[in-house]
């Protein structure tokens, strides 16, 4: 019961097609870009929110960890995927891979994301 109160979040997996690029290698393309609903609802929390400013530029960063209800993980993500928060319809970026928590009484996986925004100075002037 209590975990339906914390599990309230549902995501999507957006993972780049790789086609061949321009030189002969492969490339990620997000235009087409496949989409893999998780089927689970997870918790989505946040944990730190940083602020960069110079002269030129504002950048706040954002940045997210998300918990799987357990018994189930999240073994097919991948760190250059991106996650959309279906409930908020915002896209993150995955930050490095899943960790999984194997045990007997609690497994589940935890993973990171960010989002970084930002504006140039120049942009927000008032002219």
């Amino acid at each position: 019961m209590m975990a339906s109160l914390i599990f309230t979040e549902r995501i999507t997996i957006i993972r780049a097609r790789m086609v061949p690029g321009e030189y002969g290698g492969l490339v990620e393309d997000w235009e087409q870009a496949e989409e893999i609903p998780y089927p689970h609802p997870v918790s989505v929390q946040p944990v730190t929110s940083t602020e960069d400013t110079d002269g030129r530029s504002h950048l706040v960063t954002d940045h997210w960890r998300v918990f799987t209800e357990p018994p189930h993980l999240i073994e097919q993500l991948q760190p250059t995927d991106r996650i959309r928060v279906d409930t908020w319809g915002e896209v993150l970026w995955a930050v490095a891979r899943p960790l999984h928590w194997r045990t007997a009484i609690l497994p589940h996986s935890e993973f990171d994301l960010e989002v970084i925004r930002g504006a140039g100075r120049e942009s927000n002037r008032r002219r």
